[in-house]
């Protein structure tokens, strides 16, 4: 098994108050930080590192599909809610799951390709 030892990189705080100002009521409500550290806790490693045999420290729990894919308030606290929805991930992995959406335009992605995973963590 391998190690990854690259130091953990704090998110900027630019993204962390845009990320609050168009989710905030969900992410900083006390069920979904409740449920985040119960997940986190439970799942502290990257879930997407461990697939390959490498242990880093997870920092991020991700929504495999995003919440914000539902078409009123309800689906959108089930979605946020559901704890078979998340993954950890380290920074990497996860700017890297982001990436991958975006570019092939995804609605719900949970895995990166070897190939992707190579590129985001500089690996050949």
């Amino acid at each position: 098994m391998r190690y990854n030892r690259k130091p953990i990189r704090t998110v900027k705080k630019q993204q962390k108050i845009d990320l609050r100002e168009d989710c905030g009521k969900y992410y900083n409500s006390q069920a979904w930080k409740s449920l985040r550290n119960e997940y986190f806790n439970n799942h502290p490693l990257c879930e997407e590192c461990l697939k390959r045999d490498i242990v880093s420290p997870g920092e991020h729990v991700h929504h495999k599909l995003p919440f914000t894919r539902g078409v009123n308030e309800q689906q959108k606290w089930d979605i946020l809610l559901n704890i078979n929805n998340l993954i950890t991930l380290c920074e990497t992995c996860h700017y890297g799951i982001h990436d991958r959406m975006k570019r092939y335009g995804l609605s719900f992605c949970d895995s990166l390709s070897d190939e992707e995973y190579n590129y985001y963590h500089g690996l050949k």
